[in-house]
């Protein structure tokens, strides 16, 4: 399977890690991704529920946020990995982005597949809604 058909999971791992200031290799993601994330051998992609799991593998935190109200909240003022649904729920793919909510606007990375380049957004409602919402994460470096 290519990158571009289910590897928007690693992609955002990879985006977020090195948000925190880790220097994450592409290669060992995907392996564990493979590994532990894959939903039917990656036909559906990488499961929304695992990130956490590879995330502390790589050294970082991962805290599972438990509904998108609460998403809303916690992503301002921290690195996040989302998860929802790019259409109706069921209906349509899901997609993973990483944001940035450092900076008093959001910055997103891989909002879509094929955009190359970061986007800002004023909040998070702009790229997700409860209803489409699927699980998402906020990622902070291994406390040593």
């Amino acid at each position: 399977m290519k990158m571009s058909y289910n590897g928007c999971g690693a992609i955002a791992l990879y985006n977020a890690l090195r948000l925190i200031g880790s220097k994450p290799d592409m290669g060992l993601i995907v392996t564990l991704i493979e590994r532990y994330g894959l939903v039917l051998f990656g036909i559906f992609g990488t499961s929304p529920y695992r990130i956490r799991r590879i995330g502390s593998l790589l050294g970082a935190v991962t805290l599972p946020m438990k509904s998108f109200e609460e998403y809303e909240k916690a992503a301002e003022g921290n690195v996040s990995i989302l998860c929802c649904w790019t259409g109706k729920p069921f209906r349509s793919t899901r997609h993973f982005t990483a944001i940035d909510g450092r900076g008093g606007r959001f910055v997103v990375y891989n909002r879509y597949n094929d955009l190359e380049t970061p986007s800002e957004i004023d909040s998070i409602g702009e790229l997700c809604d409860s209803r489409r919402f699927v699980s998402s994460y906020i990622i902070k470096a291994h406390q040593t």
